[in-house]
């Protein structure tokens, strides 16, 4: 058991070391990037129900989704359990060197519970929750060792994926392409180095920034992009330099946004 630990930490102390270079570039991004955090949080019993839902696997439709994910959850579940169960009554369990996952796993998820959705660049506990999951695969792939119960579990989870992925290809991923291919072809109506103002009435949330697919084949200035606003993008908009932009002599409209400076004399 002490040479496992003696082990462990030497495993511990190379991941660390390849680790270096990402946490000091995280260190200089973070301590130079100013971020807008907020308290926006999820209840406990919301972010514990994701969980078993498998959230991470969830990408259109929640409701109808979680049906499927949680089965994929489940075998997960059922697989190590019946690997520390197999362990448990030969008597052979013990500490393993892939049970060094189990500690980022622990960390991910004190963090993934007591961080606020809205910290940093927002959308944590969605990141968080890919994470967790992640590390729990790992634990479980590099732990568990076949049976005979494992293919057929392996065999349910591929035919629930693949009923999943039809759902999604017949339906979200076919009504999102042809949208995107319309706006697409807006573009040819759309002279080079306009400023284009999107208003979005979609009530789906992948195609909030469509619109991009207007400027893929040609220079564009859209108004829409939130990206150009926020620090932690690499590009953003020059204020000193950008225009006070109207719209039929309003440069603003309630409901309607687009980036303008009301200080530029520039219009």
């Amino acid at each position: 058991m002490k040479a496992l630990y003696h082990l462990l930490l030497r495993e511990l102390d190379l991941l660390l070391l390849l680790s270096l270079p990402t946490l000091i570039m995280f260190f200089l991004f973070y301590s130079t990037v100013q971020f807008y955090p907020s308290d926006e949080r999820y209840p406990v019993a919301v972010l514990l129900q994701w969980i078993f839902d498998a959230r991470p696997l969830i990408v259109f439709d929640y409701n109808f989704e979680k049906t499927f994910t949680k089965i994929i959850f489940y075998i997960l579940i059922v697989m190590i359990l019946f690997d520390l169960e197999k362990n448990i009554v030969k008597k052979t369990f013990c500490i393993q060197l892939s049970d060094v996952f189990l500690i980022p796993l622990f960390i991910t998820f004190i963090l993934y519970i007591f961080t606020p959705n809205g910290a940093s660049a927002g959308m944590m506990s969605d990141r968080y929750a890919l994470i967790l999951f992640i590390f729990l695969l790992l634990w479980i792939v590099s732990r568990v060792k076949l049976t005979w119960i494992h293919p057929v579990l392996i065999v349910i989870a591929m035919f629930t994926h693949i009923l999943l992925q039809l759902k999604h290809y017949n339906k979200d991923l076919w009504m999102l392409d042809k949208h995107a291919r319309t706006l697409y072809a807006i573009s040819e109506h759309i002279e080079e180095n306009s400023i284009v103002l999107p208003i979005n009435f979609s009530d789906h949330w992948m195609e909030i920034h469509f619109s991009n697919y207007i400027g893929c084949t040609k220079p564009l200035i859209l108004l829409e992009n939130y990206e150009s606003t926020v620090n932690w993008f690499p590009v953003l908009l020059n204020y000193a330099n950008l225009p006070n932009l109207f719209l039929h002599q309003r440069n603003f409209i309630t409901g309607i946004e687009w980036k303008h400076n009301p200080d530029s004399e520039n219009k």
